[in-house]
């Protein structure tokens, strides 16, 4: 083989310091088009973003030049400035993340799930496996 190729599609999540609860709407809709760029720049496709108020989900490719850490900390680097930014300094993102491999067969489900965040964490029925720890 002549080159990489990567069918690797990531589901992360990370939370806000101390789990505050400041990602709103408006504030999820300022980090997509960040977390969209930041993954154009890497060679990868954002798949699907969705937020509770106190952390976020992505779903996306994960090219085989870029290693899950390196995608991580531009994610969560980029994005991070547009949270300190919409809440004038004072919440930044915790300092971990969970990333795990979705399964092909669990993508659209997956992604239907991350999507929507906020109806599952109003309605409380989100997925333990899903979900930050």
């Amino acid at each position: 083989m002549t080159r990489a190729i990567s069918r690797i599609v990531v589901h992360a999540t990370w939370s806000t310091g101390q789990r505050a609860p400041v990602v709103t709407e408006a504030i999820e809709a300022v980090l997509e088009p960040v977390l969209r760029t930041q993954c154009i720049r890497l060679g990868a496709r954002l798949i699907a973003l969705g937020a509770a108020m106190d952390h976020v989900h992505v779903v996306c490719t994960l090219p085989a030049t870029t290693s899950l850490s390196a995608m991580m900390k531009a994610l969560k680097g980029a994005s991070g400035a547009v949270l300190l930014q919409q809440t004038e300094g004072l919440v930044a993102w915790s300092r971990g993340y969970f990333a795990e491999s979705a399964w092909p067969e669990d993508l659209e489900t997956l992604v239907r799930y991350v999507r929507d965040q906020r109806l599952h964490h109003h309605a409380r029925s989100t997925v333990a496996a899903w979900e930050p720890r």
